[in-house]
């Protein structure tokens, strides 16, 4: 294996994805009978999916895999120490829903390693193939030894430039909440729906790993363009005029309008064009409707991006069940029926199913980050 080449094919990838992406191509080319890797990060107390490469089924790059740290103490403990687990063959693995699907596709054997890259951040690089004993070879053991230190470096850097680029997202999200601060657990929750909805929806719609962690990480953001807006109006009370609603419209584009500034005054290329392009489209889009009479552009049904559909029914569920100073919290049964009637209208209506059979789970997220005391009577269990 050339190591040179390899590095430098992973210097000129766009991401840290794409890097990974390289180095497997780059890998089977010396050893053919490679089928799978899949690379899970530690993400606060849970384990997640960050990239799969699946040349058995090109659909199991979808499988949306999220274990809390509690359930998956020996691969944490293989993170900790950068253990080395082969299993010759899966066939002599106690039977499980993963080790079963990864048989059903053909792979026959399994490499599982530990990157302990940091405190609190590390990772899980899995690799099958459809060979039996195919990891017991000394030369692609130095090989995979010599994959992982790359791999690091590429979520090193990967971390640094997204750490820069969500900071200074935060810094401007912070003046927003020195002027409203309940909106903190509202983000919080926000955050939350969204990711169980995209979750939810990964085996219906193209949702892969990457959309569920922007989803995640980028949904506090849909209304940062707000604190553009004067007080006399987002605090207001009353029912907008005319003139008042237009002002406060325009925080769609305001919204945007930050981003490009964050943009422009970060001196490294912080996050690729499709992630800008996806967080933009959350701030701008979240205000359309699925019928087409929504804001500011009035397209409607799947034509407006699927991470704004998702934030605009996480947004209202929340702000229905929570108290605000122009109206009272809703019972958990009024915003049922509320939803359930405005699918197909205001909200995409297969997000809308997903939501109400699956209610239990959000119910547990509001409890969780509670708004006020007399909001969360209104949820009784």
């Amino acid at each position: 294996m050339d190591y040179i080449d390899c590095i430098a094919s992973t210097n000129r990838a766009l991401s840290c994805r794409n890097g990974i992406d390289d180095l497997f191509h780059t890998l089977r080319t010396k050893y053919p009978h490679l089928s799978r890797l899949c690379l899970s990060v530690t993400s606060a107390d849970h384990l997640e999916n960050f990239h799969v490469i699946d040349f058995q089924d090109d659909s199991d790059k979808f499988d949306v895999i999220s274990m809390h740290s509690e359930r998956c103490a020996p691969l944490i403990k293989i993170i900790e120490n950068q253990e080395i687990r082969v299993v010759d063959d899966l066939y002599e693995l106690k039977p499980n829903t993963q080790n079963k699907r990864l048989i059903e596709l053909g792979h026959r054997s399994s490499f599982t390693m530990g990157l302990n890259i940091e405190s609190g951040f590390g990772a899980v690089l899995f690799l099958n193939s459809t060979q039996v004993d195919y990891f017991s070879d000394g030369a692609l053991h130095s090989d995979l030894l010599f994959i992982r230190e790359v791999i690091i470096s590429l979520l090193c850097h990967d971390r640094y430039k997204h750490q820069m680029f969500v900071q200074a997202l935060k810094l401007a999200l912070k003046i927003s909440h020195k002027r409203d601060p309940e909106t903190a657990d509202h983000l919080q929750r926000m955050s939350q729906y969204s990711k169980l909805l995209a979750e939810l929806l990964a085996h219906k719609l193209p949702v892969d790993h990457r959309f569920i962690q922007w989803i995640e990480l980028y949904s506090p953001f849909h209304d940062i363009g707000k604190y553009r807006i004067p007080d006399h109006i987002l605090f207001s009370p009353n029912r907008y005029t005319p003139d008042e609603r237009a002002i406060m419209n325009k925080h769609v584009d305001y919204g945007v309008d930050i981003i490009d500034e964050v943009i422009e005054n970060i001196d490294v290329v912080s996050a690729s064009s499709a992630e800008v392009s996806f967080l933009k489209n959350i701030i701008y889009f979240h205000h359309e409707r699925f019928d087409g009479v929504g804001y500011p552009t009035k397209i409607g049904g799947i034509d407006i991006p699927l991470e704004a559909r998702i934030i605009t029914i996480a947004d209202v569920f929340d702000a229905l069940l929570s108290k605000r100073t122009y109206k009272q919290a809703w019972s958990l049964e009024d915003t049922q029926h509320y939803l359930a009637e405005q699918a197909g209208t205001a909200f995409d209506p297969l997000l809308v199913e997903t939501l109400l059979s699956n209610l239990e789970r959000f119910k547990a997220i509001y409890h969780t980050f509670p708004p006020q005391p007399e909001s969360e009577a209104h949820l009784a269990k």
